[in-house]
């Protein structure tokens, strides 16, 4: 598997260095830069978000995102993202640029972070990437659903002990 170890930002799209010492380019369209979702396989609850970059010389497209198959942010091509699935856009509200959000993208994939469920999940990578945000919905759900069981627990604990 080829690595990136640099890449560079142009007008039109971005260079990245791999490490076999080969150059690959995207190419800019409207899609890059911007959020989209498929929904983990077996389910149609939890969003697998994914960053659009850009398609190379031949039209494959290429997404940025966090997969704990992976154990790591990556660069991977639409139909490995997808794994056979309809996406939707996942963030129509970001507002922070194109290049911003592709350099952050392209910068969490050099540093490389491990994935971790509850800490750095798919929905935390591109949620630092879009709005600078180290959240997950996933994750803040999961939490308030289970301190609302603890709270009704022991609520009803309590007043049956009357």
């Amino acid at each position: 598997m080829k690595y990136m170890h640099s890449y560079q930002i142009h007008t039109n799209g971005v260079a990245l260095y791999l490490t076999d010492n080969s150059t690959m380019w995207l190419y800019f369209n409207e899609y890059s830069g911007k959020a989209y979702f498929r929904y983990k396989i077996g389910g149609r609850s939890i969003k697998h978000p994914g960053i659009y970059i850009g398609a190379d010389q031949n039209g494959v497209q290429y997404f940025a995102h966090n997969h704990v198959q992976y154990g790591r942010p990556v660069l991977v091509t639409m139909d490995e993202f997808t794994a056979g699935s309809e996406i939707y856009p996942y963030k129509e509200y970001a507002t922070t640029p194109m290049a911003t959000v592709i350099e952050r993208a392209l910068n969490g994939i050099l540093k490389s972070e491990q994935y971790t469920l509850a800490t750095f999940n798919c929905q935390v990578y591109v949620n630092e990437s879009i709005n600078n945000e180290r959240k997950s919905e996933a994750v803040d759900n999961s939490v308030f659903g289970l301190l609302l069981i603890g709270c009704l627990a022991l609520f009803s604990a309590t007043d049956s002990g009357e």
